[in-house]
């Protein structure tokens, strides 16, 4: 029996029911399982408080993320953090429903909502739709410039070239790693005439990235939340290029010879892909890209090329130990080589199901059949509806102190869930909150000098540091659980969850 190959129309029309429904079923899912507070994911409480009070979150800055954010934050409905939230479902739905779109045009739409699903319930692309972070904008974004790069494949447009140039540099003010996708795109979107066309492709890419030029002009400012202050040229170019990162850049891959961890991390990432896709998934994957291949080959090497570029090669140049605290760091950066599956996957799935000549709704009823089982542990496993750790965390935390005291906590998620409550939600304002893993940077001792803390810091790495700050700051001085400890250096008692570090008066106990 010979294939029947689905190529993609040469005027491929977007089905707006679809795009609709699609949103609408994957928006509710992602709505519905979003917590209703800061979840501890990452970033998110820095993510949240860059964006609700405009500041400048760590190297490369996320300027997009941070204005869309706030764009979101201005609607009165909600908490703070659930607005931010909503950002996430919302791009999450969006990637999901353009995948859709995309594929039905191109292969069809049994191949299409196979793809879909796919994605809708894969349970990283699940995860990032209902936290406070940029990974399901980066897919959203992907998905758009994959189907950008499919139309000027079919339909070469000069117009629509210095478009795709424009909205890649705008994307980038999100997630820089998006930049991965750039020799993919090229080989199957790179326009014939580029010669004439080179510089203003230079400059539309150009204005796209201007986006970054928020960071010197917000942090000239003075926000309270300003990494690395790239107000001045030599910062905002150590912002760009991440050096502004300080010693609290995550070094683990710097412990390794290059490349020593890759085989180590395909293993997991093969796990990942297992999990995400099924046999019927990696099925259909591999079809597409022989159906691809056989197509139109140019595209197919191009779409191979996003997936290696954003999949392998990412995790040999991350060369990240394959241990659960760098795996928590890894895992969401699976995605983007995810989405270049995906869409083998809707043309693979199209492909087989042109082969049963039709017959394909019994097999997607028997498929759904089998999704459903597997959708109602993946809700009960996925569901954050009632995830309030964090607002706990930062509850407890502040009742154990008093007023006037300074609180260390490392840094990330219990040091940025702590920001959100102070400075966005105007929890416990008369409370000192110091980073130990910033607080000997220069930029983070400005900043708390301009806005008056009163406390005099520096490195807080060993007993030396910790007995420098006590001795500078007569002022009753606790440390969450979380602290790297220092040698030597024994709390002089318990307060509720905070370790006491000084012998200073306390005043009564807090109003919680």
């Amino acid at each position: 029996m010979n294939v029947r190959v689905i190529s993609p129309n040469r005027r491929p029309l977007v089905n707006k029911k679809l795009v609709a429904g699609v949103f609408a079923v994957v928006f509710l899912l992602y709505l519905g399982s979003r917590p209703p507070a800061l979840v501890a994911y990452r970033d998110s409480g820095e993510m949240t408080t860059a964006a609700r009070t405009l500041g400048i979150p760590h190297p490369p800055g996320y300027p997009l993320y941070v204005l869309i954010g706030k764009s979101f934050d201005a609607v009165p409905l909600a908490t703070g953090a659930s607005r931010l939230g909503v950002v996430s479902a919302v791009a999450g739905a969006g990637a999901v429903a353009g995948l859709a779109a995309i594929s039905a045009a191109a292969w069809g739409l049994p191949g299409a909502l196979f793809a879909a699903t796919l994605m809708a319930l894969n349970s990283t692309f699940w995860t990032v739709s209902t936290v406070q972070e940029m990974y399901a904008l980066t897919a959203l974004f992907a998905v758009v410039l994959f189907g950008l790069g499919l139309r000027l494949r079919n339909l070469p447009s000069t117009r629509h070239w210095f478009a795709a140039c424009y909205l890649f540099g705008l994307f980038l003010g999100n997630r820089t790693d998006l930049v991965l996708w750039a020799p993919g795109l090229m080989v199957f979107a790179w326009p014939k005439n580029w010669k004439r066309v080179l510089p203003q492709s230079m400059g539309f890419g150009l204005l796209g990235l201007s986006v970054y030029l928020y960071l010197p002009l917000r942090s000239a400012r003075g926000p309270w939340h300003d990494w690395n202050h790239p107000a001045t040229l030599e910062n905002f170019i150590g912002t760009l290029t991440r050096k502004g990162y300080g010693a609290t850049l995550d070094l683990l891959s710097k412990n390794y010879a290059t490349g020593e961890l890759f085989v180590a991390n395909l293993v997991v990432y093969a796990g990942h892909v297992w999990a995400s896709f099924g046999v019927l998934g990696i099925a259909a994957v591999v079809w597409g890209v022989y159906t691809a291949w056989k197509t139109d080959r140019r595209r197919a090497q191009g779409t191979l090329l996003l997936w290696a570029a954003s999949g392998p090669l990412f995790l040999f140049l991350a060369n990240m130990p394959p241990n659960p605290h760098a795996l928590a760091i890894v895992e969401p950066h699976y995605l983007l080589s995810d989405i270049a599956l995906l869409f083998f996957a809707a043309e693979g799935a199209a492909a087989l199901f042109a082969r049963l000549n039709g017959r394909w709704v019994p097999v997607a009823a028997c498929a759904a059949a089998m999704l459903q089982p597997m959708l109602m542990g993946r809700f009960t496993e996925m569901s954050r509806r009632w995830d309030v750790m964090l607002y706990d965390f930062a509850g407890n935390a502040f009742r154990s102190v008093p007023d006037g005291s300074a609180l260390i906590a490392k840094k990330d998620v219990h040091l940025f869930s702590l920001w959100d409550a102070q400075h966005v939600e105007n929890r416990r304002p008369g409370v000192k909150i110091v980073s130990q893993g910033i607080a000997h940077s220069a930029w983070y001792r400005a900043s708390q000098k301009r806005f008056d803390s009163g406390l005099r810091l520096g490195p807080l790495k060993n007993k030396a540091g910790f007995e420098k700050f006590l001795k500078e700051n007569p002022v009753p001085v606790f440390a969450t659980p979380d602290i790297d400890f220092p040698d030597g250096l024994v709390p002089d008692g318990i307060r509720g969850i905070a370790a006491r570090f000084s012998s200073a008066a306390v005043p009564g106990d807090p109003t919680p």
